[in-house]
């Protein structure tokens, strides 16, 4: 994933070779593991290359079930990073990791999308807003998990709603207050 504003590039991607507390891990300025991961534990580390006012390579260990595409949001000099049922937030500027966010879910969280009054996230059992405290608004579920093996687009942030198929092929449209518009 990579994303760009008027101050950084960042490049986002999973590092397979990555072990926490391995002195065989080189390459990386930070090495960030908030929950402690240990060697035996199963977990996913997130390569993330800062190019721009400030440089560095980071390394993000996090839950195993997160995922590098979708995963962040750059919002001037922060990085706000998900990693499943985590927000963690980076300070470009100081190069430091800040407060960090719990989203409570009973499934896995794909990715957060920044909107007007704040932010969404993709759930595998729920679509979430959160406010910009990263306080949860509201929640939609389905009647199946938000993912589509048919090949249609799951998930989709259009101008005035959001879009889902869930697994079974049921479409949903909903509006950024969480109720929805209209389903097969």
């Amino acid at each position: 994933m990579i994303l760009k504003n008027e101050f950084y590039e960042i490049d986002i991607k999973e590092d397979e070779a990555y072990v926490v507390n391995s002195p065989d891990t080189k390459g990386y300025d930070f090495h960030w593991n908030p929950k402690g991961y240990t060697k035996d534990d199963v977990y996913r580390t997130f390569s993330i290359e800062v190019k721009g006012k400030n440089e560095a390579r980071i390394a993000l260990t996090g839950n195993y079930y997160s995922y590098p595409e979708n995963c962040a949001i750059l919002e001037e000099n922060r990085l706000i990073v998900l990693q499943n049922y985590n927000i963690r937030i980076i300070d470009l500027e100081k190069m430091c990791l800040l407060q960090g966010y719990y989203v409570e879910d009973m499934a896995c969280n794909f990715g957060i999308y920044r909107i007007a009054d704040g932010y969404i996230i993709h759930g595998e059992i729920e679509i979430k807003k959160l406010n910009l405290q990263f306080e949860k608004i509201w929640s939609f579920g389905g009647r199946d998990i938000f993912v589509n093996p048919n090949g249609k687009k799951e998930f989709e942030i259009a101008e005035k709603t959001i879009k889902l198929y869930d697994f079974e092929d049921n479409y949903y449209e909903i509006d950024f207050d969480g109720k929805e518009i209209k389903s097969n």
